[in-house]
């Protein structure tokens, strides 16, 4: 029998793509009881998947805090003999579930020792600390938990080389989309009249928003008329108070438009019409390591790209000529790429083609069989 599974996130939208659409249902479909202690206000049910209530989605990083204590509670609280938890945050709170006998896999989801010694949040003279402080939790806990997920094959080659005992699961964050979807999604018809340019991935300080109003200010003044539409949660707390309310105003007058978190077949609506895909990041070590998901997304309804020319990002792209890969924190090259797509039509359906022929070839069902392994590992 199948054991009964919860899995945790305090930082994580309820119905974040990777955690619920693709690993929770996909497990209910393969027989598992999935329970989703996951950022809602009350208790609800979908897809016959019961969510358990941590507090609302969002606000400040001490919101977080009681998030957690509620997370720790329901581990203890659940029947559940599986945990998957998902944020590095939540390391120190499972150890009292790792104490009462829980089995728990920790998900992976990005490079977090980068993440940490990068993040503007935390005091600069700290910021070394606090990530070798992480280091050095995963190096006590991960020993004795059951499994743990991965998303890049450079992860992978690290956590192996780090722990090579543990059983470890490369789940890269492909699309899963069927044919089906795919018409769904195109039988709804475009969100907007006018061109536009779609930036999945919200808006923050290590995804450029600043690089991205200034694009946008300079099409303008080229004369290139097509919002850039930014889908996701909007994080400007990076920047100073200043330049927070310079580039909101700014970017109202480039029409820079801030959608916000959207559910997955709208947001895959608002690509597959989009004239461009724009994906931009910063130039630091977490953008260069990490597999740009969003990236897949647009290749999955074929839409030509421009991204920012870091790590990955850029060798998908020019390997699939999918569109163009441009220098980090240069908005002239920018706006200058974004209108070669937008105005060169010749060049654009090329790209379009090339990304649709990537898209076949990068989808999450080859992905579940390496989960679906883990979880028979660990529940035997």
């Amino acid at each position: 029998m199948k054991p009964k599974v919860l899995h945790v996130a305090t930082a994580h939208f309820p119905l974040d793509t990777r955690i619920f659409r693709k690993e929770i249902l996909s497990l209910v479909r393969h027989g598992y009881d999935v329970g989703w202690a996951t950022t809602v206000a009350r208790s609800q049910s979908l897809d016959q998947v019961p969510f358990i209530p941590l507090g609302e989605y969002g606000g400040s990083r001490w919101r977080r805090i009681p998030r957690n204590l509620r997370a720790l509670r329901a581990m203890l609280a659940s029947r559940a003999s599986l945990i998957h938890f998902h944020d590095a945050e939540l390391l120190i709170t499972v150890i009292p579930a790792l104490l009462t006998g829980k089995k728990i896999i920790y998900d992976i989801h990005e490079f977090y020792y980068e993440r940490i010694r990068e993040s503007l949040w935390i005091w600069k003279g700290g910021r070394l600390l606090a990530a070798k402080f992480y280091e050095a939790l995963e190096r006590l806990l991960i020993p004795h938990f059951v499994g743990i997920v991965v998303v890049t094959e450079r992860m992978e080659k690290m956590y192996r080389e780090r722990f090579p005992r543990a059983r470890i699961a490369l789940v890269r964050n492909y699309p899963l989309l069927s044919q089906e979807d795919r018409a769904a999604i195109l039988s709804k018809g475009s969100p907007l009249d006018a061109p536009y340019i779609v930036q999945v991935g919200g808006a923050h300080r290590l995804k450029a928003f600043d690089v991205i109003v200034a694009a946008a200010e300079i099409l303008r003044w080229r004369g290139v008329s097509a919002p850039i539409v930014i889908i996701g949660p909007i994080n400007l707390e990076d920047y100073s108070p200043g330049e927070r309310t310079d580039l909101l105003a700014r970017s109202k007058v480039a029409d820079v438009r801030l959608l916000g978190i959207m559910e997955h077949p709208e947001m895959m609506r608002w690509i597959a019409y989009a004239k461009v895909g724009y994906l931009v990041r910063t130039d630091v070590d977490n953008s260069r390591f990490a597999l740009p998901t969003k990236l897949f997304e647009y290749f999955a309804m074929g839409i030509p790209v421009v991204a920012t020319a870091v790590g990955l990002m850029e060798d998908l792209v020019k390997e699939n000529n999918a569109g163009l890969a441009v220098t980090a924190g240069d908005p002239e090259a920018h706006a200058a790429a974004l209108e070669k797509l937008l105005t060169d039509d010749a060049f654009s359906k090329r790209a379009a083609a090339a990304s649709r022929q990537a898209g076949h070839r990068y989808s999450f069902a080859t992905e579940l069989e390496p989960l679906l392994n883990l979880y028979s590992q660990c529940s035997s």
